[in-house]
């Protein structure tokens, strides 16, 4: 089984796939991913260290992990996979998730065990997650979003209790504010410190810089706008809180690659 979201400009945001073990052999993983493995115990190569997974166990899987499944019995499992061009490379922000662990220990990789009553939730919300990735028309991205978050977030709120507090705030201004503030400075100050002390708490955390969250998080907002909108790029850079536009202009090739109109022109391209 694979399900794939296919937009009117042919560009995939989320992809959920079903393996078998034995079909399995060496992959890179080329976006943030993970695993739910719900049917038995398997055995992973992961940047060739060995890893054991058992059931009822989530792994997260950060992009550019290369891997395998060692299992000798057939079985399955299903890895859901989020283009990082539009969420962060990031294994977790993207979704309000907490990646400490896995920069901690500086591996591309997380896992999570589930209580019954976890994994019963987590099936029962991804059922539904299935369910909207088949629907024909137009995909809502944010009811996507909002789905995995209610089935993962009590998750990570549970094992980083401490800090998902400040990184959940964090997280619920940039989605509020990203067009109005673009400095951390102001970020820092709706939570109550100064700008240095936020950025020690992601460096302590393992997080990246808080300034180029908010990067990715205008670029993904600008690109959105302009796949499924028709606005001007001018309209988009005074929408996204830019006084100038020949400043978005460079901003945006900056860190895309190309100018935002080449951009807008590709996705319309049939070759694309």
């Amino acid at each position: 089984m694979s399900l794939e979201i296919g937009t009117l400009h042919h560009y995939p945001y989320i992809c959920v796939k079903e393996y078998k073990t034995t079909a399995l052999n060496l992959e890179t993983n080329t976006s943030t991913s993970f695993i739910l493995n719900t049917k038995s115990n398997l055995k992973f190569d992961f940047d060739g260290e060995e890893i054991l997974v058992l059931r009822k166990t989530i792994l997260f899987l950060d992009e550019g992990c290369s891997f395998k499944c060692l299992n000798d019995e057939c079985t399955s499992f299903k890895m859901y996979n989020f283009n990082t061009n539009i969420f962060t490379s990031s294994l977790t922000f993207a979704l309000g998730f907490i990646n400490r662990e896995v920069k901690k220990s500086s591996k591309k990789y997380l896992l999570l065990s589930l209580r019954d009553e976890e994994l019963d939730l987590i099936e029962k919300n991804f059922v539904e997650f299935e369910r909207l990735l088949l629907q024909k028309q137009e995909i809502c991205i944010h009811k996507l979003k909002d789905l995995m978050c209610t089935a993962l977030n009590p998750l990570f709120a549970q094992k980083f209790s401490n800090d998902f507090k400040y990184i959940n705030s964090f997280n619920e201004l940039l989605n509020t504010q990203f067009n109005v503030s673009h400095n951390v400075s102001n970020y820092a100050l709706s939570l109550g410190m100064d700008a240095k002390n936020l950025l020690r708490l992601f460096q302590k955390d393992g997080f990246i810089n808080p300034s180029i969250i908010i990067k990715k998080k205008l670029i993904y907002e600008s690109k959105k706008r302009i796949i499924y909108s028709s606005k001007s790029i001018r309209d988009i850079c005074f929408e996204m809180g830019f006084s100038d536009p020949t400043y978005f202009s460079r901003f945006f090739k900056k860190n895309v690659g190309v100018t935002a109109n080449y951009f807008r022109k590709s996705l319309n391209s049939p070759s694309s």
